[in-house]
Formats: structure tokens, C-alpha cells, sequence
């Protein structure tokens, strides 16, 4: 049976199943909804799973990485003031001859 009703269209595999089955239409069709919600549903709930699980290890990687950093030591840094604090000019200078000297060539 299951191998004649691949030859027809859904709709003529509707009728045949009734007829043969003396089931309801309504039965069909309610049963197909059901299960249409139900896979939805799961659908839904698989998503929002995954994007807790992703949103709490992006917490925990981002917890982990700011204390790991936290006990790095910033003595590369320089913290002093410039004297009188001025800009300085030399450097500023430098960097503006630097970028005309490759814009012109």
C-alpha cells in the first residue's frame, strides 16, 4: 500500500489513506497540526537554548579574560605627565613632514 500511495500527489495520499483507514479528514488534519506545534515548539526552545548557553559562556570567557588581565602588571606604561604639559611639538612635527613626504611621491 505504502508503495502505490508514492506514486500519487499529497492530496490523492490523503483520500487513498482515509478511504482505507475509514479515518476522519478532520482527524488528519488535526493531527498534522499537533505535530506541526509540537515541532515548532521544540524549534523554539532548542534556539533559545543554544542562545543562553552562548550568551553565558561569552559572560564567563569575558569574566575570565578581565581577571586574567587585571593581574598582568602596566609597568610598560608610562604614566608620568608631559613636562608643563605641553604637546609635543617634534613628534607632532615628524609625523605631519612624514605624511606630505608620501602624499607628494
Amino acid at each position: 500500500l505504502s508503495r502505490v500511495l508514492l506514486n500519487f500527489g499529497f492530496s490523492y495520499r490523503l483520500k487513498l489513506l482515509l478511504i482505507f483507514k475509514n479515518i476522519r479528514k478532520d482527524d488528519v488534519l488535526e493531527n498534522l497540526l499537533n505535530q506541526g506545534v509540537g515541532l515548532a515548539l521544540f524549534g523554539m526552545v532548542t534556539v533559545f537554548s543554544f542562545l543562553t548557553l552562548l550568551i553565558l559562556a561569552t559572560r564567563l570567557m569575558s569574566f575570565l579574560v578581565s581577571r586574567i588581565d587585571s593581574e598582568h602588571d602596566t609597568s610598560f606604561v608610562n604614566k608620568e605627565q608631559l613636562p608643563d604639559n605641553r604637546p609635543p611639538i617634534a613628534v607632532i612635527t615628524a609625523a605631519i613632514a612624514h605624511y606630505l613626504s608620501r602624499k607628494h611621491s
